[in-house]
């Protein structure tokens, strides 16, 4: 007598399981003003993964993996498969670094306070690597370089705003330099009036407002003088 049969089966798998990162947010960036990032991990079998950031484990992950309250500092993520029969898939990794600090930057102007001259070279620099946007007289921000050449200005008052942008993204507190032109010579009034045969007052004075007077009487050199001016004991 035979008896039933019975049948067994099953499945050989040899193949490593692949895996590959998906959207990285905020950013795939190396460097990052973000302590907190979400990493997608792309499968096409149903596996199970694991990690670990800088060394120490991370057990098992899913997807998407959630990374948060990360201090300043650099990271390196490292996530491989394992799939159902035991096979074990090449290591992905992922390296950054947070940078939540802004720079610090300075500012210099070569002319500062108020000036007769239609220029200005504005140099500036941050403490660590940075580019630079400029904002000239309320015309908005654009990338610039140091030093900033300003020729051909108008009359009156001028504003420039710089500001240092990082590699991660972060912002400095704006510099602010400012200035005035005054190109237009100041006009004089002069009179004078007779106190005696050989005394004279001449009183002088300018339309235009925070002006210094200078003299020269006789055709001597000019000195710093105030109105009135008093001349006494004149000879003939």
């Amino acid at each position: 007598n035979a008896s039933v049969s019975q049948t067994l089966t099953w499945q050989m798998d040899f193949t490593s399981p692949e895996i590959s990162f998906g959207e990285i947010l905020p950013s795939a960036a190396a460097i990052l003003n973000s302590n907190n990032i979400s990493v997608e991990i792309i499968t096409v079998e149903n596996l199970s993964i694991s990690g670990q950031l800088n060394g120490q484990s991370l057990g098992g992950v899913t997807s998407p993996l959630i990374l948060s309250n990360l201090s300043e500092g650099h990271y390196l993520l490292e996530v491989w498969p394992q799939d159902g029969a035991g096979n074990t898939g090449s290591t992905l990794s992922h390296s950054f670094t947070v940078d939540l600090t802004p720079p610090v930057l300075q500012v210099h102007s070569e002319i500062n306070g108020l000036t007769n001259l239609d220029r200005n070279l504005v140099d500036f620099s941050a403490n660590e690597n940075s580019r630079f946007e400029c904002n000239v007289d309320g015309s908005g921000y654009g990338d610039c370089e140091s030093p900033l050449s300003l020729s051909g200005l108008a009359d009156g008052d001028h504003l420039v705003y710089v500001r240092a942008v990082d590699l991660a993204g972060n912002q400095s507190v704006a510099g602010e330099i400012s200035w005035i032109i005054d190109s237009v010579p100041p006009t004089t009034d002069l009179t004078v009036v007779k106190l005696a045969n050989n005394s004279y007052q001449f009183t002088f004075s300018s339309i235009e407002a925070n002006v210094s007077f200078n003299c020269s009487v006789d055709g001597a050199g000019f000195q710093a003088c105030t109105s009135p001016l008093i001349l006494s004991g004149l000879a003939s």
